[in-house]
Parts: C-alpha cells; structure tokens; sequence
C-alpha cells in the first residue's frame, strides 16, 4: 500500500519555525490537507497555538508552582493542593478542553472518597491565578471562565449536591 506524507513548513529566512507532517492514503488529501494547513497557519494567534501544542493541566500546575512559588512564597497547604490537582487524573486533560463540568466532577469524586467541603473548596481557592498567570504569560487560549464558574458552583451549592451517595 502506498501512502503519502504532506510536510508544511514555515520558515523565517533559512529558519525553520513550525514544521508539520501528516501522512494520508491518497495524494490528493494529502495536498489538500498541506494547502489547508498553511492557510490555517496564516491567520493571527495559529501559528503560536501550534507551536505550543498539548498542554495538560498537571503541566499548567507545575508551571505555576516552578514559576510563582520563588515569588509568592506560599505555605504548606497550598503546595499540597496543587500538588495534588498535578498527581491526580484530572492532570491529564487538555487544559484547552478543560471544562466546568469536568472540575464539578472531579469535586464531587473528591467528596465520594471523603474530603470535606473546605478540603475540596481549597484545591480551587487559587484558581484565577493558576490560569490567568499561563494565558498572559503565553496568550493561550484557556478558557479561565471554566475553572471560576466551575468554583463558584461548589462554593455556593448546598453541601448535599456533592455527597456521595
């Protein structure tokens, strides 16, 4: 079986800058695909997505913790909190698809195994830090209204909405 390879490159004078490759059963979806892809590329703020790729939220977390911990300074618990969002499963998501109804779900597993309402109120208190510091220091695309509505609804549902049943 042949199979074709279409490469988009993209370079600043001899520099290569973004390099893509996607392989198709076809010729010609490979060259519509690589014509495509280029047009994608061109518009504002394409190229920077790309190059910036998958971004799980534990990579967020660890971002955060590597470059504010030096300059806020902050206790015990909140390391703690942070560290565990990174180990925890909700780390592997894409933070780009991460979604209030996804962080919901993850407080009310928290409540299942038995954390408190405060326990698990504290794992979001610093949640507008976590993703406003990332989306300005690299102009990701984060949709932060996901993890503040996401916050504001366990804070503010009755405590029965996330027992375990």
């Amino acid at each position: 079986m042949i199979r074709y390879t279409a490469m988009v490159r993209l370079r600043k004078g001899k520099t290569v800058i973004h390099q893509e490759n996607k392989t198709f059963a076809f010729r010609a979806a490979a060259f519509s695909w690589a014509k495509h892809r280029e047009v994608e590329l061109e518009k504002p703020g394409a190229l920077e997505k790309a190059q910036q790729g998958e971004f799980s939220f534990a990579g967020l977390i660890r971002w955060y913790i590597d470059s504010f911990f030096e300059i806020s300074g902050w206790q015990r618990t909140k390391q703690t909190s942070l560290e565990f969002l990174e180990n925890h499963s909700i780390g592997e998501v894409n933070v780009l698809r991460l979604t209030a109804a996804m962080l919901i779900d993850h407080v009310r597993a928290r409540r299942a195994d038995g954390a408190g309402p405060a326990t698990v109120a504290k794992l979001y208190e610093n949640r507008t830090n976590l993703i406003e510091g990332p989306t300005a220091t690299f102009s990701a695309t984060a949709q932060s209204g996901n993890i503040v509505s996401a916050s504001r609804s366990v804070r503010e549902a009755p405590s029965w909405r996330f027992q375990a049943h």
